[in-house]
């Protein structure tokens, strides 16, 4: 019975975040894409996966999100560039 309670409260804790979320969304700038940096190859694991999720992520936003795959040095290279991304 505990169980079946938390359970409940936590739902209805979560829904203010959806809406707000939703909200967001709605609200989110157009004017330019969104770019994803994989800091790993193309045609990788990760690079597939982040393809897979991102194209259905533009989809629901309706935003053009672009990947840029940055190779090198452990990672860093990709790291760096998100780095000095204007936000």
């Amino acid at each position: 019975m505990h169980r079946l309670g938390a359970v409940i409260m936590l739902a209805l804790g979560l829904l203010p975040a959806a809406a707000a979320a939703q909200t967001a969304a709605e609200t989110w700038p157009t004017r330019q894409p969104i770019r994803v940096v994989v800091p790993l190859t193309a045609g990788s694991a990760t690079d597939a996966v982040a393809r897979v999720v991102f194209e259905q992520v533009g989809r629901q936003i309706g935003q053009t999100i672009v990947i840029e795959n940055r190779v090198g040095a452990a990672q860093t290279i990709g790291a760096g560039v998100v780095a000095i991304l204007p936000p």
